[in-house]
């Protein structure tokens, strides 16, 4: 991904495992959690923080979106540490992803009506709208046997840029319409780069 470009993404997904993700995993697994379970909490966590956004509140948004990104990172890694993985759970994690994403930025555009203009709105169905064909020409791609997981702005980029900017807009009120029309863009120019790569790969 373009935030790691420069660094060890393997090493970095390693450290990570073994500090935090194995201890809650083992803790999860004593309180027989499934991986599902925690996909559906994530989902509600990210609507809980569209909530927050919707209403201006900038203090407990961010910290609801993160622990959803938290969900999105453990039912994977307990799904494959229990050898749980399977088609179904793998489908069911990418829908509810879309849902909850999308549930954020409906909360930023229904924030968004401070604004004297519907432009800002506009903004957000649209930086919406190519993150969702960013995601859907990676499934399209591995449906053709294609690896597909380039570009500047994929799910981990949207995610770290809306916490980031969500924590800021207390101070800086403008930040949060600069980050849609940054995602906006750079999910455009991802959509291009991944449109080039599958015709080329093909």
């Amino acid at each position: 991904m373009f935030l790691y470009k420069y660094l060890d993404r393997e090493s970095i997904r390693l450290k990570i495992n073994l500090i935090f993700e194995i201890p809650i995993i083992k803790i999860l697994n004593i309180i027989n959690i499934k991986p599902n379970h925690i996909s559906i909490f994530g989902l509600f966590l990210a609507m809980i923080s569209s909530y927050f956004i919707a209403n201006g509140n900038f203090i407990l948004s961010p910290i609801f979106l993160l622990l959803s990104g938290i969900c999105d990172l453990l039912d994977g890694s307990l799904a494959r540490y229990n050898k749980l993985v399977t088609k179904f759970g793998g489908v069911l994690d990418s829908t509810l992803d879309r849902f909850g994403e999308a549930a954020i930025f409906i909360g930023i555009a229904i924030y968004f009506d401070i604004y004297a203009t519907i432009l800002p709105q506009i903004l957000v169905l649209l930086a919406l709208s190519t993150s969702n064909v960013v995601t859907y020409l990676r499934s399209k791609a591995e449906i053709l046997g294609i690896k597909c997981e380039i570009g500047i702005m994929t799910r981990t980029e949207r995610l770290l840029i809306l916490f980031v900017s969500l924590s800021l807009n207390n101070f800086f009120d403008f930040i949060l319409l600069f980050a849609i029309i940054f995602i906006f863009i750079l999910s455009l120019l991802t959509v291009f780069q991944r449109i080039r790569h599958i015709s080329n790969s093909l």
